[in-house]
């Protein structure tokens, strides 16, 4: 059984205003709480020891200072009648104290407060996306970390789209290409731009499957397959060339105007997409071309 220390204090006074740091000094912490029993009923006679989490790592780069774990006193209510040996008839440990009505073994265990509250509250950072079962939308979500400390967060808690979260892929350029050249065509066909179909979340690609416009394939030496090339850029800025190879060669080397369609899925945690073209596995694709 998981307990919660939780003590009737009045809410501390919080400055309120978008001046507040991103990350709150010190970073956010739980409340501290425990699974272990308190040996006594009241007046702050036993400890126990408790633990608490760090809530702001969930902001992004916002670390927590001070310790995890610690041993405190628990029940600090007074007890209502003398304690033996007690050094106040109610309080094994303290004076009495009167806080919200309530009269406790005073002065209490440590409590985290919440010394400024910006504008909006402090969040969690966006999750990733999910699929909306059976629509053609995507939805993310956070979760508000100040609510509990007199600092309530304004704003969504989940945010839907009916477009497609991953960045489009453009089409590698003359002016854009960084591929060191593959071993027969080196020059990016930049007429044909990867289509993106949002309802779907992908990404067609369409390759020549001729040389009807430009030398997009040579014959092997077995005058059976042909040879071209394809190449993408990451978001490293990588850009990543690849010889394929088309079993038809004759087709291939001909002008009969045919194409080769591929789809890229979009990978919802790093919102690019991957897939494989012509047998090439490709991840996080930024641009894309095919070579003459």
């Amino acid at each position: 059984m998981k307990i919660s220390l939780i003590y009737l204090i009045l809410l501390p006074i919080i400055a309120h205003g978008a001046t507040c740091p991103v990350c709150p000094v010190g970073g956010l912490w739980s409340d501290w709480t425990t699974t272990e029993t308190c040996a006594t009923t009241c007046g702050g006679c036993s400890q126990i020891n408790y633990s608490r989490t760090c809530l702001s790592t969930q902001m992004g780069n916002c670390p927590c200072i001070g310790v995890t774990t610690k041993l405190m006193i628990c029940n600090t209510q007074a007890c209502n009648w003398p304690r033996v040996n007690a050094t106040y008839e109610n309080c094994c440990t303290g004076t009495l104290t009167t806080i919200a009505n309530w009269v406790h073994c005073a002065p209490l265990p440590d409590n985290y407060t919440l010394a400024c509250c910006p504008d909006g509250g402090y969040w969690t950072t966006w999750s990733g996306y999910s699929k909306v079962s059976n629509q053609a939308a995507w939805q993310r979500s956070r979760t508000c970390l100040s609510g509990s400390y007199n600092c309530p967060c304004t704003g969504d808690s989940v945010m839907i789209t009916h477009t497609c979260p991953c960045t489009p892929i453009t089409v590698i350029t003359s002016t854009s290409n960084t591929c060191a050249g593959g071993t027969l065509h080196d020059n990016p066909f930049s007429v044909r731009t990867p289509v993106f179909m949002s309802s779907q979340c992908e990404t067609l690609v369409v390759l020549k499957a001729s040389n009807i416009r430009n030398n997009f394939f040579t014959l092997a030496t077995d005058g059976e397959q042909a040879q071209g090339s394809i190449g993408y850029i990451d978001t490293s800025g990588t850009c990543r060339q690849s010889d394929i190879t088309v079993t038809d060669g004759a087709s291939a080397v001909g002008s009969n105007g045919q194409f080769l369609k591929y789809s890229l899925t979009c990978n919802l945690n790093t919102l690019r997409f991957d897939g494989t073209v012509a047998g090439v596995a490709m991840t996080n694709v930024v641009s894309f071309a095919q070579y003459y």
